[in-house]
Protein backbone atom coordinates (compact mmCIF):
# COMPACT_ATOMS: atom_id res chain seq x y z
CA UNK A 1 0.00 0.00 0.00
CA UNK A 2 2.88 2.32 0.95
CA UNK A 3 4.45 1.15 -2.32
CA UNK A 4 1.21 2.46 -4.11
CA UNK A 5 0.93 5.70 -2.51
CA UNK A 6 4.62 6.42 -3.26
CA UNK A 7 4.11 6.03 -6.81
CA UNK A 8 0.86 7.33 -6.60
CA UNK A 9 2.61 11.09 -5.40
CA UNK A 10 5.75 10.72 -7.49
CA UNK A 11 3.39 10.70 -10.62
CA UNK A 12 1.07 13.79 -9.11
CA UNK A 13 4.51 15.48 -8.58
CA UNK A 14 5.57 14.74 -12.41
CA UNK A 15 2.06 15.72 -13.70
CA UNK A 16 2.41 19.07 -11.11
CA UNK A 17 5.75 19.92 -12.83
CA UNK A 18 4.46 19.30 -16.53
CA UNK A 19 1.68 22.07 -15.81
CA UNK A 20 3.91 24.27 -14.19
CA UNK A 21 6.45 24.33 -16.84
CA UNK A 22 3.95 24.60 -19.65
CA UNK A 23 3.00 27.17 -17.50
CA UNK A 24 6.38 28.88 -17.27
CA UNK A 25 6.94 28.36 -21.32
CA UNK A 26 3.52 30.15 -22.32
CA UNK A 27 4.56 32.66 -20.34
CA UNK A 28 8.23 32.88 -21.40
CA UNK A 29 6.51 33.17 -24.91
CA UNK A 30 3.99 35.90 -24.70
CA UNK A 31 7.05 38.05 -22.61
CA UNK A 32 9.44 37.02 -25.70
CA UNK A 33 6.34 38.20 -27.84
CA UNK A 34 5.91 41.58 -25.91
CA UNK A 35 9.60 42.30 -25.64
CA UNK A 36 9.40 41.73 -29.94
CA UNK A 37 6.93 44.12 -30.53
CA UNK A 38 7.89 46.69 -28.35
CA UNK A 39 11.70 46.61 -30.11
CA UNK A 40 9.47 46.97 -33.71
CA UNK A 41 7.69 49.91 -31.81
CA UNK A 42 10.61 51.26 -30.41
CA UNK A 43 12.72 51.16 -34.33
CA UNK A 44 9.45 52.81 -35.69
CA UNK A 45 9.37 55.46 -33.09
CA UNK A 46 12.99 56.74 -33.21
CA UNK A 47 12.55 56.30 -37.24
CA UNK A 48 9.69 58.60 -37.15
CA UNK A 49 10.75 61.35 -34.40
CA UNK A 50 14.50 61.37 -36.61
CA UNK A 51 13.00 61.89 -39.70
CA UNK A 52 10.60 64.70 -38.60
CA UNK A 53 13.74 66.47 -36.74
CA UNK A 54 15.86 65.67 -39.97
CA UNK A 55 13.57 67.16 -42.58
CA UNK A 56 12.92 70.48 -39.84
CA UNK A 57 15.99 70.80 -38.98
CA UNK A 58 18.57 69.55 -41.27
CA UNK A 59 20.74 66.40 -40.51
CA UNK A 60 23.87 67.78 -39.47
CA UNK A 61 22.22 70.47 -36.98
CA UNK A 62 20.01 67.20 -35.45
CA UNK A 63 22.39 65.25 -32.62
CA UNK A 64 21.34 61.82 -31.43
CA UNK A 65 21.26 63.39 -27.38
CA UNK A 66 18.01 65.26 -29.52
CA UNK A 67 16.60 62.20 -30.87
CA UNK A 68 16.60 60.70 -27.61
CA UNK A 69 15.44 63.95 -25.57
CA UNK A 70 12.67 63.70 -28.02
CA UNK A 71 11.58 60.39 -27.61
CA UNK A 72 12.25 60.16 -23.63
CA UNK A 73 14.36 57.53 -24.02
CA UNK A 74 18.03 57.02 -22.75
CA UNK A 75 20.82 57.70 -25.24
CA UNK A 76 22.49 54.52 -24.78
CA UNK A 77 19.07 52.76 -26.16
CA UNK A 78 19.02 54.86 -29.18
CA UNK A 79 22.39 53.08 -29.79
CA UNK A 80 21.39 50.06 -28.90
CA UNK A 81 19.17 50.08 -31.92
CA UNK A 82 21.37 52.18 -34.35
CA UNK A 83 24.89 52.29 -33.64
CA UNK A 84 25.28 56.09 -35.50
CA UNK A 85 23.31 58.75 -36.98
CA UNK A 86 24.02 57.55 -40.52
CA UNK A 87 22.80 54.52 -39.98
CA UNK A 88 19.85 55.72 -38.71
CA UNK A 89 18.98 58.02 -41.19
CA UNK A 90 19.75 55.54 -43.95
CA UNK A 91 17.14 53.41 -42.60
CA UNK A 92 14.73 56.27 -42.04
CA UNK A 93 15.39 57.33 -45.75
CA UNK A 94 14.78 53.60 -47.41
CA UNK A 95 11.42 53.88 -44.93
CA UNK A 96 10.11 57.35 -46.56
CA UNK A 97 10.72 55.82 -50.04
CA UNK A 98 9.19 52.45 -49.32
CA UNK A 99 6.45 54.53 -48.25
CA UNK A 100 6.63 57.08 -51.58
CA UNK A 101 6.86 54.80 -54.04
CA UNK A 102 3.87 52.53 -52.11
CA UNK A 103 1.33 55.73 -52.51
CA UNK A 104 2.66 56.44 -56.49
CA UNK A 105 1.66 52.93 -57.33
CA UNK A 106 -1.72 52.90 -55.65
CA UNK A 107 -2.14 56.30 -57.59
CA UNK A 108 -0.80 55.06 -60.62
CA UNK A 109 -3.47 52.49 -60.17
CA UNK A 110 -5.96 54.15 -59.94
CA UNK A 111 -6.06 57.26 -61.96
CA UNK A 112 -7.17 57.40 -65.21
CA UNK A 113 -4.57 59.16 -66.99
CA UNK A 114 -1.25 59.87 -66.66
CA UNK A 115 -2.41 63.63 -66.02
CA UNK A 116 -3.96 62.89 -62.74
CA UNK A 117 -1.25 61.36 -61.90
CA UNK A 118 1.05 63.85 -62.81
CA UNK A 119 -1.53 66.59 -60.79
CA UNK A 120 -1.42 64.15 -57.28
CA UNK A 121 2.05 63.80 -57.40
CA UNK A 122 2.59 67.63 -57.69
CA UNK A 123 -0.18 67.98 -54.64
CA UNK A 124 2.11 65.16 -52.63
CA UNK A 125 4.96 66.63 -53.26
CA UNK A 126 3.88 70.44 -52.65
CA UNK A 127 2.40 69.30 -48.93
CA UNK A 128 5.65 67.35 -48.59
CA UNK A 129 7.96 69.94 -49.22
CA UNK A 130 6.70 72.71 -47.36
CA UNK A 131 7.74 71.33 -44.23
CA UNK A 132 11.22 70.26 -45.31
CA UNK A 133 14.20 72.61 -45.06
CA UNK A 134 16.54 73.28 -47.75
CA UNK A 135 19.49 72.45 -45.73
CA UNK A 136 18.16 68.51 -45.48
CA UNK A 137 19.38 68.12 -49.17
CA UNK A 138 22.57 69.37 -49.23
CA UNK A 139 23.36 67.28 -45.83
CA UNK A 140 21.89 64.88 -47.59
CA UNK A 141 24.97 64.96 -49.80
CA UNK A 142 27.33 64.15 -47.14
CA UNK A 143 26.10 60.36 -46.27
CA UNK A 144 27.87 58.07 -48.63
CA UNK A 145 25.62 55.05 -47.60
CA UNK A 146 22.66 57.26 -48.02
CA UNK A 147 23.69 58.27 -52.01
CA UNK A 148 24.68 54.55 -52.77
CA UNK A 149 21.26 53.99 -52.16
CA UNK A 150 19.66 56.78 -54.13
CA UNK A 151 22.00 55.41 -57.08
CA UNK A 152 20.99 51.97 -56.55
CA UNK A 153 17.29 52.81 -57.02
CA UNK A 154 17.96 54.90 -60.17
CA UNK A 155 17.57 52.27 -62.75
CA UNK A 156 14.42 51.41 -61.11
CA UNK A 157 13.45 54.97 -61.26
CA UNK A 158 14.13 55.17 -64.45
CA UNK A 159 12.27 52.34 -65.77
CA UNK A 160 9.25 53.59 -64.40
CA UNK A 161 9.25 56.61 -65.86
CA UNK A 162 9.70 55.32 -69.42
CA UNK A 163 6.61 53.15 -68.61
CA UNK A 164 5.06 56.47 -67.62
CA UNK A 165 6.11 58.35 -70.31
CA UNK A 166 4.51 55.56 -73.13
CA UNK A 167 1.70 55.30 -71.09
CA UNK A 168 0.96 59.54 -72.05
CA UNK A 169 2.02 58.81 -75.31
CA UNK A 170 -0.57 56.32 -75.97
CA UNK A 171 -2.92 58.52 -73.87
CA UNK A 172 -2.27 61.83 -76.20
CA UNK A 173 -1.07 63.61 -73.48
CA UNK A 174 2.26 63.54 -74.42
CA UNK A 175 4.02 64.13 -77.73
CA UNK A 176 4.59 60.82 -79.84
CA UNK A 177 8.25 62.40 -81.33
CA UNK A 178 9.60 62.37 -77.38
CA UNK A 179 12.95 60.31 -77.40
CA UNK A 180 12.18 58.88 -74.15
CA UNK A 181 15.68 58.14 -72.91
CA UNK A 182 16.73 62.21 -73.95
CA UNK A 183 13.17 63.06 -71.94
CA UNK A 184 14.71 60.60 -68.71
CA UNK A 185 17.88 61.99 -68.49
CA UNK A 186 17.10 65.16 -69.08
CA UNK A 187 14.41 65.03 -66.47
CA UNK A 188 17.33 64.09 -63.97
CA UNK A 189 19.87 66.41 -65.01
CA UNK A 190 17.59 69.06 -64.84
CA UNK A 191 15.65 68.33 -61.37
CA UNK A 192 19.15 67.75 -59.70
CA UNK A 193 21.11 70.51 -60.80
CA UNK A 194 17.69 73.22 -60.16
CA UNK A 195 17.75 72.08 -56.63
CA UNK A 196 21.20 72.56 -56.28
CA UNK A 197 20.86 75.79 -57.69
CA UNK A 198 18.02 77.09 -56.31
CA UNK A 199 18.72 76.31 -52.92
CA UNK A 200 22.15 77.74 -53.56
CA UNK A 201 20.56 81.33 -53.63
CA UNK A 202 18.03 80.99 -50.91
CA UNK A 203 14.94 79.52 -52.51
CA UNK A 204 12.75 76.89 -50.23
CA UNK A 205 12.53 73.20 -52.35
CA UNK A 206 8.69 73.92 -52.13
CA UNK A 207 9.13 77.17 -54.38
CA UNK A 208 11.60 75.28 -56.90
CA UNK A 209 9.32 72.40 -57.36
CA UNK A 210 6.48 74.61 -58.42
CA UNK A 211 8.73 76.31 -60.76
CA UNK A 212 10.84 73.45 -62.31
CA UNK A 213 8.46 70.30 -62.16
CA UNK A 214 5.69 71.83 -64.44
CA UNK A 215 7.48 73.58 -66.87
CA UNK A 216 9.40 70.94 -67.84
CA UNK A 217 6.66 68.16 -68.21
CA UNK A 218 4.49 70.82 -69.75
CA UNK A 219 7.20 71.37 -72.81
CA UNK A 220 6.74 67.04 -73.35
CA UNK A 221 3.09 67.64 -73.46
CA UNK A 222 0.52 67.87 -76.39
CA UNK A 223 -1.58 70.85 -76.85
CA UNK A 224 -4.44 68.55 -74.74
CA UNK A 225 -1.81 68.02 -72.05
CA UNK A 226 -1.11 71.68 -71.92
CA UNK A 227 -4.35 72.89 -71.69
CA UNK A 228 -4.95 70.78 -68.71
CA UNK A 229 -1.70 72.15 -67.07
CA UNK A 230 -2.23 75.53 -67.94
CA UNK A 231 -5.66 75.49 -66.47
CA UNK A 232 -4.92 73.53 -63.28
CA UNK A 233 -1.49 74.57 -61.99
CA UNK A 234 -0.99 78.12 -63.76
CA UNK A 235 -4.84 79.04 -62.74
CA UNK A 236 -3.51 79.27 -58.50
CA UNK A 237 -5.12 76.60 -57.90
CA UNK A 238 -1.62 75.12 -56.60
CA UNK A 239 0.03 77.48 -55.04
CA UNK A 240 3.28 76.89 -53.01
CA UNK A 241 3.19 77.94 -49.14
CA UNK A 242 6.78 79.44 -47.69
CA UNK A 243 8.07 76.35 -46.61
CA UNK A 244 10.25 76.17 -43.50
CA UNK A 245 13.77 77.73 -43.37
CA UNK A 246 15.01 76.33 -39.61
Amino acid sequence: MQKILTLSTKMEDKKTAQILSSVRGKSDRRRDQASAAYRVELHQRILDAAMSLFVRRGIRAVKMDDIARQLGISKRTLYEVYPDKETLLHEGVKMHHSQKQEKMDAMVASCDNVMEVLLGVYRGRLEETKHVSPVFYEDLQRYPSVMNYFRGNQQIGRERLAVFFHRGINEGYFRNTINIELAINAFEALAAATLTMGISLGFGANEILHDWFFAYIRGLCTPIGVKLIDETVYDNQFTPVQPLNS
